[in-house]
Formats: C-alpha cells, structure tokens, sequence
C-alpha cells in the first residue's frame, strides 16, 4: 500500500474510465444465441404428425402456462394443413420443457380439437396467432387465428377466429370476425387477406376489454397491396363494437406507402413505448423497396386511444437508424416481436424476420434484434443468421428462417428472455413441412450500483449518484470530510476482494492482481468531490461487472472509503 500515494499522484489529472479493450472480457452480445433447439416433424419431440407442405411454422405466438406446469407453452400456425380440406389450415399447441423441446402437443382444425368452425379449402387457418389471455374471463387462455383466405363473400377478404382454449389445448369456443361477420361491417374487399397477421393490444378504450389489431396486406388504400391495419375494439363476447383502420389514407398515419409493400404483414406490441400511456405497434411491410428492390421495412406507431397513429418511425435500409445490411428481397419486416427490455436500458426492443436473406445459402433466412429509443429509432442492432449472431443452424435451402417469431419471455430461466423463429418451408422429415427453432438469447441486465461496507472500518463514504450506462456518464460522489486539502480517487477492477483489513480500511477491490479499469483522480478541498466517469457506446461491455472503491488523502492520514459494486447496462 505504501506505493498506492505515489501511484495516485502520477494520475493527477486523469479524469476517465478506462476499460479494457478485450471485448471477451465482457462475455457475449445481448440478442446473440447461447444456444438453440429445433421442433419439426424429426427432431425436439414433437410427436406432430406433419405432411408435406403444411408449413408447419407459418406464425408462432407465446401463449403462457396453459398446462399448470409454471412453464410457458406456445401455437403454431400450419396453414398449409389439409385436415377437412386442401390448406383448410391448423394450429398446434406445443407444451415445452424448459430445454425447449415438446412435452406434449394438441391440434386444432376441421377435423381435430373440438373446433366447431367451419373452414373451407385455402382459408389458410393459421396464418397468424396471437394470444389473447383469458379474454373471456373462462380462466384459462385465448387465443386469436388468422386465416387470411376465407372466401366469406368475396376473393381472399379474409377472416379472424377467436378462440377459446382448454388446459388440454382443444378448442372450448370460437367466434368469427370476417366481412360483414361479428361486428366488423362490410369494410373488406376481394385480395385484402385481412387475417395475415394480428396482435393483442391490451385495452384502448378504457372499458376492461383489450382491443385486437389485424393486418391486410393486400389493401389497395393509395394503391395496389399497399396494406393497411384494422384495429378492432371489441366488446367481452369478441364482438367487434368500432373500428379504425390505418393504410395510406387512413388513421392519420403519415407514412409514404408504395405499389406492393404490403404493410400489414406482420404486427407487433411493443408496449408503451413513448411512455405516453398507450401502447404501440410495429408494422412489417417486407416490400418496401427502400435501398433497392423488396428489402423491406418496419413502421413504429404511436398510438392514440382511439386507435388512429400519434406518429410513426420507419426502419429500413434508408431511415431509421439501422445499421445493418439487407440486399434485394431480403423481405426484412416478414415477422417482428417485441423482445421486452433486452439490453437493460428500460426501452423495449424487437426482433425482425428476413426470411429470404441469402447467409450460408439461398433463402436461409435472417432475423435481426433492433434496439430501439423511445422514439421508435434503432441504436444498434445484432443480426441472427448461419453465419452470424452465434447461431450455428444447420438451416436447409429455401428453408425461410424468420418466416414467423414470438417471444418466450424467460424460458430457461436464465435472466434473459427468448424467442421462438419459425422456418415455414423446412424440409426435416418431407418436403416444406416447416419448422419451429426456440433460440436461447444472451442480453444484458439492467444498470445497477450496489454498495459493499466489508468487515473493516472505512471512515469515508463512496455514494453512487448515477447508474452506469454504456454511453453515458457515471457519476459518483467521494466524502473527503476530516481531512486537509489534498487528493483522492476511484480506484476499480474486474474482481471483488473479500476483504484486507490494514490501518487506512479495508481493501475491497483487488486492483492490482486483477484488471485495472477504474483509476481518477482529483483535488479535495476537504469536501465531497464528484468523480464524472464516461463510459463508452460498445454493446460488448453490456452486462460487465465493475468493482469500485475510493482513497481519500490527507492530514490526519489516508483513509479507504467503501465499495460500489457495478454493472454496466445496454
């Protein structure tokens, strides 16, 4: 310790935080893959069967514990499945271990699953889930299915069924929501396939029943396929009681649309995002052609209660602030899900399909984790493909990985929340019977800032003032009370020390055998002194623990101050 002064006072000005440029220091990225498990008709123990062709894997959603076994249970879209009629379209209800395989499944079609519906060939149910919770007040889980193709009155105007669900996972009721069927009016058009995508929007309106957005990417608002959105409030029964749509001309939203970008595709929750008190929606509209030609794009929207847009963010290969590179029909906005708050910055974050990204082969699919600002912009964001993010596949030609995702929350119960990325057009056990992959994900947890007092006697006091976030500053403030004017300093490291009790305190961080990343100094007028500390914009340093501790200089002798224990967030 005599040589610690010294070492001080050579320091004199320095005022930063110095990390060590080793990314491996800090671990993984958040979004990056710790591991993976495959569903399909050959592999993660799903007993299925499945046929050639049924796209088992067209949409997936988190459905939560329907079972009772404290472990999250999911759907699945296979919307080429023949039951009752050529691509009459089905569900599967997969009951899943916390490894991610398949404990137990049930089915819900025509033929299967007390569905009392009636489907004709090419509904194609199943082209989109959502969970509804218990939205029937039953006590037990709901869900909403789409099916894009249903001819009602016209042409692929689509439809929507609410059902209800059993422990088991059969069908107790259901309700259709089509043109001019359960309320919606006849506000549909041949080739609108409402029902392509849909999302759970909790409660707009403030009447104790959560409202429905559904997306029809065949729209012709402003054009031909420009898309549009219907968000549909609805009374206890299903019932749709209003309506508002959003297309080109539509919801005051304010976004240029083109001929085929088929917004509405896919839909997504993001939470309250603005923090305005009301949630909003991410958009997928994979034909954009910003950057080059079905590239691909993603819409933020602001909502307002009444279901019409507040504002919008677009992001694409041209706005948004995204990094990453997409090429010519990549189709990046196919699928999206909101992850929660991943990276520990308290913003929600998303991840979106690329279904026909070209990584590691033709049409092996992509998906990419975008952390967001509040403002609906991206930060940075970490792409998941065969060659890319940690995930290692295998994944077949044409298989479309990122054809539909869904977020787990915390399956494996590691800290950290999971997704599940289908591949519709998979080829284990036959041709194009499709996939599900559950993707265990690495992230960061929040800030934080612990103090650590030891065993021994400290008399000065290290307080935290701000949490440190990568890209901002950590404030901290060091009492040099008792003392004469001199110096004092933060001093901090990768390792704890248990403790070494001398004369000026205890020692609680062991900044000379381990790492050194902390070491400012600065004068003290016998006062508190605020140490400012930059911490630098680099994802690879999300999550990394630092241990702080403070010395304080001058007559009556030097004294050792307590530690504060850190950890980096985003």
């Amino acid at each position: 310790m005599k040589n610690l002064p010294i070492l001080l006072a050579l320091r004199r000005s320095t005022s930063l935080l110095v990390l060590c440029a080793l990314a491996s220091l800090a671990g993984a990225q958040p979004g990056t893959v710790l591991s993976s498990q495959k569903i399909s008709s050959s592999t993660g123990g799903f007993a299925g069967p499945l046929d050639d062709y049924d796209e088992f894997g067209t949409c997936v959603a988190s459905l939560g514990d329907l079972n009772g076994d404290t472990l999250g249970d999911i759907v699945v879209g296979v919307d080429g499945d023949d039951d009752g009629g050529l691509e009459c379209g089905a569900v599967w209800i997969l009951f899943l271990a916390t490894n991610g395989t398949v404990k137990g499944e049930a089915k819900i079609s025509m033929t299967a699953g007390g569905f009392r519906g009636i489907l004709a060939p090419d509904d194609y149910f199943g082209s989109a889930v959502t969970s509804l919770g218990d939205f029937d007040g039953s006590g037990t889980y709901d869900i909403a299915v789409g099916a894009w193709g249903d001819d009602g009155i016209g042409f692929n105007r689509g439809a929507v069924w609410l059902l209800g669900l059993n422990t088991d996972g059969s069908a107790s009721a259901e309700r259709e929501i089509a043109d001019r069927v359960g309320g919606l009016g006849g506000v549909l058009k041949s080739g609108d396939r409402f029902g392509s995508a849909v999302a759970y929007l909790g409660d707009l309106d403030g009447d104790g029943v959560g409202e429905l957005a559904v997306g029809a990417p065949g729209d012709d608002s402003g054009g031909v396929d420009h898309g549009a959105v219907w968000v549909l409030f609805l009374d206890s029964t299903g019932y749709v009681k209003a309506k508002a749509k959003i297309s080109d001309l539509h919801g005051a939203f304010g976004g240029d649309l083109d001929d085929e970008d088929r917004f509405g595709s896919a839909l997504g929750t993001l939470g309250d995002l603005d923090r305005d008190g009301v949630v909003d929606l991410a958009v997928g509209a994979p034909g954009d052609d910003d950057g080059g030609t079905d590239r691909g794009a993603v819409w933020v929207l602001f909502l307002s209660g009444d279901g019409t847009v507040k504002d919008e963010q677009k992001i694409s290969a041209a706005y948004g602030g995204f990094g990453g590179a997409l090429a010519d029909y990549d189709q990046f906005g196919t699928a999206v899900t909101q992850i929660a708050d991943h990276d520990g910055d308290t913003v929600t974050d998303v991840v979106v399909g690329a279904p026909a990204d070209g990584d590691g082969g033709p049409l092996h699919g992509a998906i990419w984790v975008l952390f967001l600002d509040v403002d609906g912009t991206v930060r940075y964001e970490q792409k998941i493909s065969e060659t890319a993010g940690g995930f290692e596949g295998p994944l077949g030609d044409l298989g479309r990985f990122g054809s539909s995702l869904a977020f787990l929350d915390d399956h494996d119960r590691d800290g950290v929340g999971d997704i599940a990325c289908g591949a519709r057009f998979d080829n284990d056990g036959g041709a194009m019977r499709g996939a599900v992959w559950i993707l265990f994900l690495d992230g960061t947890p929040e800030a934080s800032a612990a103090p650590r007092f030891g065993l021994g006697i400290n008399a000065d006091i290290l307080t935290n003032v701000t949490l440190p976030v990568l890209g901002q500053t950590w404030i901290a403030e060091l009492d040099a009370a008792g003392h004469d004017p001199s110096i004092c300093g933060i001093m901090g490291g990768d390792t704890p020390m248990g403790g070494l009790v001398l004369g000026i305190g205890e020692i609680l961080v062991d900044f000379f055998m381990g790492n050194q990343l902390i070491f400012t100094v600065l004068p003290h007028a016998s006062g508190v002194v605020t140490f400012q500390h930059p911490i630098p914009l680099d994802v690879s340093f999300g999550g990394f623990a630092v241990y702080t501790q403070g010395l304080v200089l001058g007559t009556p002798g030097a004294n050792l101050s307590n530690g504060i224990d850190l950890v980096l967030g985003k």
